[in-house]
């Protein structure tokens, strides 16, 4: 588990918060949250911010969980992978007004995803490669 996987299950088991009501409690955006949560970006290594989510997250007399936490918190970053292949979208897409794209407009999107999927996953080789990472 990294710390992202980490902070998302106490955000949901222990505080009990969506996403943007927790990362207005700790001073960020939604995106910013969730990106590390997904383990996309790094976590701030101010020490008052992870204090401050120890007291959003409401475990402050949780000491096994305060550690491993922190003790994730303090581990070097590493990217997680995105899946290779994206998986069929559960829902239909519509566009901004309102009306549903057409079935070569989601396969184009589906592919756009994919290519998205496809650059991340360089960066994040990169990244842990530049790191000394494994995946």
């Amino acid at each position: 588990m990294f710390f992202g996987e980490k902070l998302k299950e106490l955000r949901l088991d222990k505080a009990k918060k969506g996403l943007r009501e927790f990362a207005n409690e700790i001073g960020m955006t939604p995106k910013e949250l969730s990106d590390i949560e997904r383990g996309h970006e790094e976590s701030p290594k101010d020490i008052q911010w992870i204090w401050d989510i120890v007291y959003a997250l409401c475990i402050q007399s949780d000491m096994s969980a305060q550690i491993e936490l922190i003790n994730l918190w303090k581990e070097p970053f590493t990217m997680k992978y995105m899946e290779e292949e994206m998986p069929r979208m559960p829902f239909h897409p519509h566009d901004k007004d309102g009306d549903c794209l057409s079935a070569d407009k989601v396969d184009e999107l589906t592919l756009w995803l994919n290519d998205q999927a496809v650059e991340h996953n360089k960066k994040a080789r990169k990244y842990n490669e530049e790191h000394g990472k494994n995946k």
